[in-house]
């Protein structure tokens, strides 16, 4: 997900379609939707991206250079 907003709006769609879902939840790097499953009992869960990191942090995944 692009971002808060996106991530919010779909957690929005999905209850105004009766999807039970967790919510949206603050992490340390950005934004999560837990608790959505799919027909078959599958967690879906949604993030945003790119993450974001507290200013100084590196990245993870990247090399620093």
């Amino acid at each position: 997900m692009p971002g808060q907003d996106a991530i919010e709006g779909l957690a929005a769609h999905l209850s105004e379609h009766g999807v039970e879902h967790n919510g949206v939840i603050r992490t340390p790097v950005g934004w999560v939707l837990v608790g959505v499953h799919d027909p078959d009992g599958h967690e879906l869960r949604f993030y945003t991206v790119p993450l974001e990191l507290p200013e100084g942090m590196p990245r993870p995944f990247t090399r620093e250079t």
